[in-house]
């Protein structure tokens, strides 16, 4: 799932939510709870399993600010807070607004993390059987064998990542 195309169905999920609601009618904050509790929550199954590319997390927002601010799926705005500081945490001033890419790297680590901790999984077993001596998870091992969602998942692992390294900080 690489592809932006491959990624188009959740888009148009998102935009096809936002057909059904009457932004103009609703407040801003009415519009912030609907972003934060249905326009996030569209692509998690998603963002669990496959690396989100970053051109599909700028329309994903770009849909998100534009709603909020003018109401509408399509149409002019203006912007009266950057984008950043609306997804800032509440206690850092912002309003919770979740970030997909930092979301989509905390729902991959977490992949790396459970597969550290759960030995005796059928699912850890799975994926051994599948890959072998291939898998590098841990970020000390290097190998180019590994395709797919493993490897987006080993790549988070890494502290070079700029997504991770957002997330320790």
């Amino acid at each position: 799932m690489r592809k932006v195309s491959s990624w188009q169905c959740v888009i148009d999920k998102i935009q096809n939510r936002l057909n059904t609601w009457k932004g103009k009618c609703i407040s801003k904050a009415g519009r912030v709870v609907l972003i934060k509790a249905v326009l996030s929550s569209l692509p998690i199954y998603y963002l669990s399993l496959f690396k989100l590319p970053t051109k599909v997390a700028q329309e994903i927002n770009k849909i998100q600010r534009r709603f909020l601010w003018s109401g509408q799926k399509n149409g002019r705005y203006n912007a009266l807070v950057k984008w950043e500081l609306i997804q800032k945490p509440k206690d850092r001033g912002g309003l919770g607004v979740a970030d997909c890419t930092l979301k989509n790297a905390t729902l991959l680590f977490k992949w790396w993390w459970r597969y550290a901790c759960e030995e005796g999984s059928l699912w850890r077993r799975i994926v051994d059987s599948i890959h072998e001596d291939d898998l590098a998870i841990m970020p000390d091992r290097n190998k180019r064998s590994l395709t797919g969602t493993w490897n987006d998942i080993r790549r988070m692992a890494t502290l070079e990542n700029p997504v991770t390294n957002a997330f320790f900080q």
